[in-house]
């Protein structure tokens, strides 16, 4: 029997705050157009007003975006910066594995076009999506 890809394990390390989102807050997005898995996407233009705009973001390439959101039957876009512009742009975690320079997993939520909530590290991943909604309830 395979092992269920969507299950986390028992022992996942809890990730510690490096600081390397800290500056993140206030920050203005940058007017970018990257591809995605529902075509073009302007990133700043994503977030208008902190309604129901949601989009992911990967250092991967547009190909793998578009297997991902097919697989996992994503119900918005999910962006491919394989150049990692936004990351550039806003310096980024990342990390590398294997030859690839990839995103550390973070939340921004964005008023306009700055951002003005991060949640990093995340984890658990899995309970993120629960949390974001919890801060913009609670706004």
């Amino acid at each position: 029997m395979s092992p269920d890809v969507y299950t986390l394990p028992a022992n996942l390390p809890v990730p510690e705050d490096d600081g390397a989102a800290d500056h993140l807050t206030g920050l203005e997005l940058p007017d970018l157009e990257l591809d995605s898995s529902q075509g073009r996407a302007n990133v700043r233009d994503l977030f208008p007003d902190l309604g129901v705009p949601v989009a992911g973001l990967s250092a991967q390439t547009i190909d793998d975006q578009l297997e991902f959101a097919e697989r996992n039957r994503m119900p918005f876009p999910v962006i491919a910066d394989p150049e990692r512009k936004l990351g550039g742009a806003l310096f980024l975690p990342a990390f590398e594995i294997g030859g690839l320079t990839l995103y550390k997993r973070l939340t921004l939520v964005a008023e306009g076009a700055r951002i003005a909530k991060v949640f990093y590290p995340v984890f658990p991943p899995d309970r993120n999506a629960g949390d974001v909604l919890a801060y913009l309830r609670s706004r």
